[in-house]
């Protein structure tokens, strides 16, 4: 079976096209080993999101089995799930945060090869730190507009 989209996590409700979709296409996608197909109802550019199942207005959009917004309207299954018809949801970090314990911190080991193993990320501007994430949310687009 030739693949479609993408599903990160069995818990989305949203697929990432691989290919640009025609309306009236079957999709193909793989979800836990499981061949699955949805139907798109309009056309789907590559690197978006085809939505899995019907969609309320007001309700969580899923990807990466995280929330990446809410929807403004109703969106049908098999539509197109996009900056149109979606908004963001600022997350509140200040609940992620775990709770210091006072523990000594963790020794930095070396590598198989002796080297120092290093932490690629950087500092925000009130101290904690934080990573890029070099996996781009639109595949084939590292570095795009959403992920800078």
């Amino acid at each position: 079976m030739k693949v479609d989209a993408l599903i990160m996590d069995p818990k989305d409700n949203v697929v990432t096209c691989v290919r640009d979709v025609k309306a009236g296409e079957v999709v193909h996608y793989r979800s836990k080993n499981e061949d699955l197909e949805i139907l798109a109802k309009e056309a789907i550019p590559f690197s978006h999101k085809i939505s899995l199942t019907d969609l309320e207005e007001g309700q969580e959009v899923i990807k990466y089995g995280e929330l990446i917004g809410k929807t403004t309207r109703k969106i049908n299954a098999g539509c197109l799930v996009d900056h149109n018809n979606i908004y963001s949801v600022p997350r509140d970090y200040e609940s992620e945060l775990v709770e210091e314990k006072g523990e000594e911190p963790v020794e930095i080991k070396k590598s198989e090869k002796g080297e120092k193993i290093q932490f690629l990320g950087n500092r925000r501007s009130d101290g904690r730190v934080g990573i890029r994430n070099p996996y781009c949310c639109k595949p084939g687009k590292r570095g795009c507009k959403y992920c800078i």
